[in-house]
């Protein structure tokens, strides 16, 4: 597997997860904030995977990018606040 395919399944798994919960109105500001920060933390970790098992930084940047951008896309589809953030592709 290449890492934008790896980069997109990462981001449409941590999607869907997200979307799986249910969070009142009451805290879904915060609770979106909790995902991003989950979402970005857990990206972080698989890209210094990668950079361990010795992938290049060309191959790092694309996998970021790419779960990065499945990641936004997944939680648009489902109505979750990545876009109403603010937050940027």
């Amino acid at each position: 597997m290449n890492a934008y395919d790896l980069g997109r399944r990462a981001g449409t798994m941590l999607a869907e997860a997200a979307a799986g919960c249910k969070v009142s109105a009451a805290y879904e500001a915060e609770f979106s904030a909790y995902v991003e920060a989950v979402a970005a933390k857990a990206m972080k970790k698989a890209a210094d995977d990668l950079a361990s098992e010795g992938a290049s930084a060309f191959e790092i940047d694309i996998f970021q990018r790419s779960a990065q951008h499945s990641f936004r896309q997944g939680l648009a589809a489902v109505g979750g606040s990545a876009e109403s953030s603010g937050a940027t592709h």
